[in-house]
């Protein structure tokens, strides 16, 4: 369908962008992709690649293509004095830091938040982007906020909000911390639920979510739902994609409402469409201009900044994006950064 062909040529289009680096300059910087055809880092990616080419910093993109063994192969290669790690598979951060550390490298983490023992075992290492509990807690708020002021289809009428639930990969540390925070907060607000179907066979990108759901839907009878929620935008988009494909007009006949997390261009469609209910906006092109300034030195003191400085970890407020006003920035979600 014609969504996906969106996300398809978005991602041919802006894959062009890994071959291009600057001539030699006083700063070099490796950037590693955990991988390129997850949109999510693509759009960061291109946003820091654009960054750099306009202060004069020279970029090596190294895509993994989602394979561990062969991050840390291409890291013992990293030669710029800043390294920008969006890692595979984070249990092997004592391996990547033992890299950085033989360099005396200073390490920059996206899409992974270290531990403060972590943190403190290395003083060049840093996290820039958002706080997961924050992004948790607002996406299930949303939800909250949706059963509210929304009739909901309680299909089997047993009076349980069920959730299909598309959570990333298996044994995954931060699918996991979303997941744990998403349930706490609901709990937390009497709202009585159950996680069906919970897929944690997907990676973080589209193609193995759209092929999950794909299968769902050949089933001769699946388990109903109230609401989808998926906790990246690729996972969300392959969902609403697959649907739409194998079961058109799912979504829209039983009014089910679908939220996930990340805020890409590429929902901007969904949400104007009412595919898509909400996005916690982790705003990429933030997480892409302060990695920059880290890299340089160059941070702004927060005062200045829409971002929580907490030792060497740069917080970015996350915000909603809603279908109801036609994907603009709705409203700031409350920071749980201590």
């Amino acid at each position: 369908m014609m969504m996906s062909k969106l996300i398809s040529s978005a991602l041919t289009l802006s894959s062009l962008c890994l071959s291009t680096a600057l001539p030699a300059q006083a700063l070099t910087v490796d950037f590693y992709l955990h991988d390129y055809s997850h949109i999510f880092t693509m759009e960061t990616a291109n946003s820091f690649q654009k960054l750099a080419q306009d202060a004069k910093v020279t970029v090596h993109f190294h895509d993994a293509k989602n394979d561990s063994k062969l991050q840390l192969e291409q890291l013992k290669k990293a030669s710029g004095e800043v390294i920008v790690l969006d890692p595979v598979r984070p249990k092997d951060l004592q391996a990547q830091l033992s890299l950085a550390k033989q360099k005396q490298q200073k390490l920059i983490y996206l899409n992974y938040q270290p531990l403060q023992s972590e943190l403190g075992s290395y003083a060049n290492l840093w996290y820039v982007g958002s706080d997961y509990k924050q992004c948790a807690e607002a996406l299930a708020q949303r939800l909250i906020d949706y059963t509210e002021v929304n009739a909901w289809y309680d299909l089997d009428g047993d009076g349980v909000f069920k959730i299909l639930y598309l959570k990333g990969p298996k044994n995954d540390a931060v699918a996991n911390a979303l997941l744990s925070n998403f349930t706490s907060r609901l709990k937390a607000k009497g709202l009585e639920y159950q996680l069906i179907n919970q897929c944690d066979s997907c990676t973080w990108n589209y193609n193995s979510a759209y092929s999950y759901i794909s299968k769902l839907c050949k089933r001769p009878k699946f388990e109903t739902f109230d609401a989808i929620v998926c906790a990246n935008d690729d996972m969300a988009l392959a969902t609403i994609d697959a649907f739409e494909d194998h079961k058109p007009g799912f979504i829209g006949s039983f009014n089910l409402p679908v939220f996930s997390i990340d805020g890409l261009k590429q929902t901007y469609l969904y949400l104007r469409q009412g595919f898509l209910t909400a996005t916690i906006d982790r705003r990429p092109s933030e997480i892409a201009r302060l990695t920059l300034e880290v890299c340089q030195d160059q941070l702004k003191e927060p005062g200045n900044e829409n971002y929580i400085k907490v030792d060497r970890q740069i917080f970015i407020p996350v915000k909603t994006l809603m279908f109801n006003n036609t994907a603009s920035l709705d409203q700031e979600a409350a920071s749980t950064t201590k």
